[in-house]
């Protein structure tokens, strides 16, 4: 999908995550956004080369931060089932047990409740605009 929207649909695409304020970060389409920001005189809105701010743990920020990670490298839901994966977590934080660690389906189940809000977002501003058109529309055919 991300290759698609790169290789045919850039000028949209682009805009669109700036105005919602959506980092792109495949670095398979590192080198396309980056040609699309100079023809258009543009800087990355965002320094890529910054780290985050680091998060405070908690459940929900680290089964979003899972979620982010498999969304954004478009990994496999299923990376989080891998042994050495949840190792590594195991590894980071002592209190940590392998139970506290999500599974696919709370993954899943996560990224399809961002994915809803985000499409209703999008609906809703698609009401306004549509709305604000029909209004200028008819505001000049008077």
């Amino acid at each position: 999908m991300r290759r698609h929207l790169y290789d045919h649909h850039l000028d949209l695409w682009v805009p669109a995550c700036d105005k919602l304020n959506i980092s792109i970060t495949a670095k398979e389409a590192q080198a396309r956004v980056a040609e699309y920001r100079q023809r258009h005189g543009q800087t990355c809105p965002t320094d890529m080369t910054q780290p985050e701010t680091r998060r405070k743990f908690s459940s929900k920020a680290f089964v979003d931060a899972i979620m982010e990670f498999i969304v954004a490298d478009d990994q496999s839901i299923n990376v989080i089932e891998s042994p050495q994966l949840r190792a590594i977590f195991l590894m980071l934080r002592d209190d940590l047990q392998d139970k506290d660690i999500p599974h696919r389906t709370t993954i899943r189940n996560r990224i399809l409740e961002v994915w809803d809000t985000y499409l209703e977002t999008l609906a809703n501003e698609m009401q306004v605009n549509l709305r604000f058109n029909i209004y200028v529309a008819l505001r000049f055919m008077v």
